[in-house]
């Protein structure tokens, strides 16, 4: 796949999948996005949780200085991703442990740092479901 990169990384005992992405310009691409990338992060996402202990995050890095197609196309991307980690924790309950989503700009280390430490302290156990959108603070 060459719209998205997928790595799976630990953070203080909480499993992390980081969802970096590649060429994103194309209609094909954001058909990959929206098709096999969705699939790829549900796979993930369903085997992560089946394992994890503290929770699982997805830590999805938004590109920046994109044109407006990609960008619409990695926004509809976190905009899936959202809601199926939104629907994953309602649907399974508490038969999982706590799932959400990072979303921030490659360069916000410090922020993205600093939630993930959150998630995986016992306070963020409350958080299930949830996005954490931090561009905004950039």
């Amino acid at each position: 796949m060459h719209a998205l990169r997928h790595n799976r990384q630990r953070h203080d005992g909480l499993d992390v999948l980081v969802l970096e992405f590649g060429d994103v310009d194309t209609a094909e691409a954001r058909d990959e996005l929206l098709t096999d990338g969705v699939r790829a992060v549900i796979a993930e996402l369903v085997e992560l949780s089946g394992s994890a202990t503290v929770g699982v995050a997805l830590d999805l890095r938004a590109p920046s200085g994109l044109a407006a197609a990609a960008a619409a196309h990695v926004e509809a991307f976190a905009a899936a991703c959202h809601g199926l980690v939104h629907a994953y924790v309602a649907e399974e309950r508490t038969a999982i442990p706590p799932v959400n989503l990072v979303v921030s700009w490659p360069v916000q280390e410090h922020d993205r740092e600093r939630t993930l430490d959150y998630l995986a302290a016992e306070d963020g156990q409350f958080a299930r479901g949830a996005a954490f959108d931090l561009r905004d603070a950039a």
